[in-house]
């Protein structure tokens, strides 16, 4: 009696082990139902690889609610802000996170910062956001070393200087920002467009003439006759933008721009 007492007990136990699985939920498994914001944020290096340890990204997470009103009629607003930090893998969540509109920031010391904004959420679902991008700053500088038109064709002529202190080479981009104003930005432009990739390594220059059709200038509403101030600015391959508040696109790896050039927009006989 106590042998298959003893036996029951011992098979009991295994079948119970054998049916425990801890699971660590990220909110990507199609079975979890916990209501609540699921994202994932990721690491880039200067020479654009994924960075194999995510861990410690802090994300912030501002939500703004409207409750309805009080007895003078004015809006009930509650302001939440929630954090929490990112595991190795660049997995975070924010369980049974209160409904509203959000404003989600993702901070990393040495890399740029990203953004959602305007994101609204309620607490009947669990959502997951796209994979959001951090980068370091690109590791170099540019010249706008001249513009010249022909006909309808703009050729942008500039130089990169790549500065990192590291042997290997590494790609960049070029952005041009065009606007009607002489303060022309990064952040103040009617139209951006993005050049070919640079290749190098610390010490290197590379110089590159694009041509660029003006069709493009005359469908953001710059018309003819009009002078046209252009600068430039390096951005990673891997780049990171987002809008802002405004709806503006924010490129916040870009600190150094070019030199302001002009020209005018050619009028048609």
């Amino acid at each position: 009696m106590i042998r298959w007492f003893f036996i029951i007990t011992i098979g009991y136990s295994i079948l119970l082990l054998c049916s425990c699985n801890k699971q660590e939920q990220y909110g990507f498994d199609e079975n979890d139902t916990i209501r609540g914001i699921w994202g994932q944020t990721i690491l880039y290096d200067e020479f654009g690889f994924a960075v194999t340890n995510n861990e410690g990204i802090q994300i912030i997470a501002h939500c703004v609610d409207t409750l309805g009103n009080n007895t003078n009629g004015d809006f009930i607003v509650f302001d939440t802000t929630l954090t929490t930090i990112t595991d190795s893998k660049g997995f975070w969540q924010f369980n049974k996170a209160p409904g509203g509109l959000y404003f989600i920031e993702c901070i990393k010391e040495g890399f740029c910062k990203n953004t959602v904004y305007n994101y609204s959420y309620d607490t009947l679902r669990a959502d997951t956001l796209d994979v959001l991008y951090l980068s370091v700053k690109p590791q170099a500088e540019v010249s706008l070393d001249s513009i010249s038109l022909q006909s309808t064709m703009l050729n942008l002529s500039r130089t990169v200087s790549f500065n990192s202190s590291q042997s290997a080479q590494y790609m960049l981009s070029t952005w041009y920002f065009f606007d009607t104003s002489s303060q022309v930005s990064a952040s103040k432009y009617v139209y951006a467009y993005m050049s070919g990739a640079a290749v190098g390594k610390g010490g290197d220059q590379q110089s590159l003439t694009t041509k660029k059709p003006l069709d493009k200038l005359y469908e953001s509403g710059i018309t003819e006759g009009k002078t046209v101030y252009v600068s430039c600015a390096v951005d990673n391959a891997k780049y990171v933008q987002y809008y802002n508040e405004q709806g503006l696109v924010v490129y916040p790896n870009i600190s150094q721009l070019s030199t302001v050039k002009s020209f005018v927009m050619p009028v048609e006989d």
